[in-house]
């Protein structure tokens, strides 16, 4: 019985031992901690490869590889920016035109070369490294470029100043923008500067553009560009090499404001016949008529080839304006005597556009200018060229509140060589001038 109680009592004593020791502490599973890689936090540096780095949530609207792509788009134009800057001299407003434009018409060959080198997520959101390889960029570039033979074209164009010539140098123009980074590339790598072919296309246009001569009825318009609003004038266009007239060519009459650009086929009404608009507040303006190579040439970058738009600007000056006549050219002729060319110059213009001349400026609506000038060269490289001197007549009209400048104009010009002074040939085309001076303006 003792030896029960005693075995009872060892058991409690070890068991009451065991729950008061203390209980040993939980020890806590850690999960790894992902590796970031090293091209979130910085793109690549490849001399081969572009890289960018798109990210997204679940959330977004975009995915991770196309917010890359829309990155990379935007590093390869500015890319393309800094290949035109550094290797042509362009115009900001040429710039930012071409590039968008070049850029949109690769936006296929862009996406077929992307490639998703890698992806990653973390904490909801999405990481993609996209890379295109440059070297396959610029063959892609280099092969559609080749495909079409400028040169071939160039080749099919003729002396004649005809739409089918228009049209092959569009498809030339639009060629040459598109892989305009391309083209700088490749004639940076040659030496002899005709080979450039952007020079040559643009020496091509250049020289139509130059030939083009407008022709206006009344005739007084061709040598002195006015006239009154409400009435009809006739415009048309000749090639002045071959004295033929071009019924082919479209032109535009810029307005301006309030006025919008318009087509001249929109604004005639018979035998190319201008209806000329009435002036909506009864004051002077002026509008322009231009060669619509926009509509000819098929492109909006037809005035980065052009050097200088064919184009003829016409005052407009409404009926019973007073015009203070602030200035003569009695230097031009002495002979002809100052009151002589004043009261001609006065009768004209009261004649031709209903003009009232008053003495006091201060009553004028318009005040007129004439002026003449002179130019020549002072040397000569031998004594078998001649001195050559030209002699130029204007006239200016300006809104006497406003100093706006209605008219700016060279009326008549006249030439005159002199083999012995420079001086002789500038007093024999200023007197030539002279006697062409009333003609002009009196058409």
């Amino acid at each position: 019985m003792r030896q029960i109680f005693f075995t009872i009592f060892i058991f409690l004593f070890i068991f009451s031992i065991q729950s008061c020791s203390p209980k040993p502490e939980l020890t806590l599973i850690q999960k790894s901690k992902k590796r970031i890689p090293n091209w979130i936090k910085g793109v690549p540096i490849d001399i081969e490869k572009w890289y960018k780095v798109g990210q997204a949530s679940a959330i977004d609207s975009i995915t991770s590889e196309d917010n890359a792509l829309s990155l990379m788009k935007k590093k390869l134009r500015l890319d393309l920016e800094n290949i035109i800057t550094e290797n042509y001299n362009i115009k900001e407003k040429y710039l930012h035109k071409i590039t968008k434009h070049i850029m949109n018409g690769r936006k296929d060959l862009i996406s077929s070369l992307k490639k998703i080198d890698s992806s990653f997520v973390d904490n909801g959101i999405n990481y993609s490294l996209l890379s295109i390889s440059k070297k396959d960029y610029y063959k892609k570039i280099a092969e559609r470029f080749n495909h079409y033979d400028v040169e071939k074209q160039i080749s099919l164009l003729n002396d004649d100043l005809k739409i089918e010539n228009f049209i092959i140098l569009s498809s030339i123009i639009d060629h040459l923008v598109i892989h305009f980074d391309c083209l700088l590339i490749k004639n940076n790598n040659k030496k002899n500067v005709e080979t450039d072919i952007l020079e040559k296309t643009k020496r091509i246009i250049n020289d139509y553009n130059n030939r083009i001569t407008f022709s206006f009825e009344p005739g007084i318009i061709n040598s002195l560009p006015i006239t009154n609003d409400g009435v009809n004038i006739n415009v048309s266009i000749h090639d002045n090499k071959t004295n033929q007239k071009l019924n082919n060519i479209n032109m535009i009459q810029d307005l301006g404001s309030p006025f919008d650009l318009i087509s001249i086929a929109n604004n005639l009404t018979e035998a190319n016949n201008i209806k000329i608009p009435l002036s909506a507040d009864g004051n002077p303006y002026s509008f322009t008529i231009k060669i619509d190579y926009e509509t000819i040439l098929n492109t909006p970058f037809f005035d980065f080839f052009l050097f200088d738009i064919k184009e003829f600007k016409i005052a407009v000056v409404p009926s019973s304006k007073k015009v203070f006549l602030n200035e003569t050219i009695q230097s031009v002729n002495s002979s002809l005597g100052e009151s002589v060319f004043n009261e001609s110059v006065k009768s004209c213009f009261e004649t031709k556009f209903e003009m009232v001349f008053v003495n006091n400026e201060d009553d004028a609506d318009l005040s007129m200018f004439f002026g003449v000038s002179s130019i020549g060269n002072t040397s000569r490289s031998n004594r078998k060229q001649p001195f050559k001197s030209e002699a130029f007549l204007s006239i200016k009209i300006v809104e006497t509140k406003t100093k706006n400048i209605i008219l700016d104009h060279i009326v008549a010009t006249q030439e005159a060589l002199n083999y012995d002074f420079i001086e002789r040939a500038s007093i024999k085309a200023l007197r030539g001038l002279a006697h062409e001076s009333l003609s002009a303006i009196c058409f």
